[in-house]
């Protein structure tokens, strides 16, 4: 399972927001309970005080990044297709009705 999630991250370009998501909650995981309380709330007042602003600014970007590479990897997708089905049927008509193979 892990191998096909890490293929189709790698397919899709998403590897590195895999690892560093994967590494995250492995230290998550790892940390003592008593001590996860902590850096929440250490988290949570670097907030109040602007200082993590960057990160948290960076989080933000990067996840619109990978939703607008999402919508216009579709937008791609489905030109080609609309182009495909075009160059297919001038194809068809210029060569007098006869069924013209895909090259995809």
């Amino acid at each position: 399972m892990v191998r096909d999630i890490a293929v189709a991250s790698i397919n899709k370009g998403q590897f590195p927001i895999a690892i560093v998501g994967t590494c995250f909650i492995v230290m998550l995981i790892r940390m003592p309970a008593d001590r996860l309380f902590d850096v929440l709330t250490e988290t949570l007042h670097l907030l109040r005080e602007y200082h993590i602003l960057g990160w948290v600014l960076t989080v933000i970007l990067t996840i619109g990044w990978f939703i607008s590479s999402r919508r216009q990897r579709k937008h791609f997708h489905s030109e080609m297709d609309r182009l495909t089905e075009e160059r297919n049927h001038w194809q068809t008509k210029q060569l007098g009705g006869g069924r013209v193979q895909s090259s995809n």
